[in-house]
């Protein structure tokens, strides 16, 4: 499979094995002084066509790409990443339905709140019965998620193969120092997305069981929640990255 990967950006890393061979480099798409911010994303597009269509010229030849994997800018940033992928939507779809395949985009939450950890439902016995109740703060939690969530859930549940992707914002301590990021301590990251996978099913997808990747980091914010993303899968894309696939995303990060 011949595979073009990018990182998106005003000076955006690529690399390739389209020739045959390993290949990277770097392009920039900086707007210059006077010029609409969208002449970004528009010298993005013609490059992407440039880059993954057939071509012959005096340099050799160049057979177009079968697959294009990138790493997407979030919504909330405000960068070149950001500019690009939220202006070439039309060249990205323009591309893949010319390769036969359409665009699915991801369904994106930012829940604010704070995160707790999965808790088994406890036993009691009552009148020679016995009760299972949830915790009263996992209730909270469940009423403060689906709240957030029931805005933007799509108008059919998701039916298909899903990848997820979580980030945990967890509270940082008056006491702890700003340059401390990660979170090491409980709540586990798994757990915390147990609870989220649980409260989207019947708003976003109708089971759990329908997440075939997931992805979850945590780290200490001075604003508490979780993002939460939502991509169906292509039957045709493969779950676990090709090995091709992790040399390509390892070039883009060689020095």
């Amino acid at each position: 499979m011949r595979i073009l990967s990018i990182d998106p950006g005003s000076s955006l890393g690529w690399a390739s094995n389209a020739s045959g061979r390993l290949e990277w480099g770097t392009e920039s798409f900086h707007v210059k002084r006077g010029e609409s911010s969208g002449n970004r994303w528009r010298r993005f597009n013609e490059w992407l066509d440039f880059a993954t269509k057939p071509r012959v010229g005096p340099a050799g030849s160049w057979p177009g790409v079968d697959l294009i994997v990138y790493e997407q800018a979030h919504a909330a940033g405000r960068g070149g990443g950001e500019s690009i992928w939220q202006g070439d939507r039309a060249g990205r779809r323009r591309w893949m339905e010319a390769e036969g395949g359409s665009v699915k985009e991801p369904i994106r939450i930012r829940v604010y709140g704070f995160p707790l950890a999965w808790m088994r439902p406890r036993a009691q016995r009552a009148g020679g019965f016995i009760r299972f109740f949830t915790h009263p703060k996992m209730e909270d939690w469940k009423r403060t998620v689906q709240a957030q969530v029931i805005p933007v859930k799509p108008a059919t549940l998701l039916q298909g193969a899903l990848s997820v992707t979580m980030r945990f914002h967890l509270a940082r301590p008056q006491s702890l120092p700003k340059k401390v990021v990660h979170h090491t301590k409980k709540p586990d990251v798994e757990n915390c997305a147990k609870a989220i996978l649980d409260y989207l099913t019947g708003l976003i997808y109708r089971d759990d069981a329908q997440v075939c990747e997931l992805h979850l980091t945590k780290a200490y914010s001075d604003q508490p929640g979780v993002e939460i993303e939502v991509v169906e899968l292509s039957e045709s894309r493969p779950v676990a990255a090709a090995p091709e696939q992790e040399a390509l995303t390892m070039a883009l990060v060689r020095p």
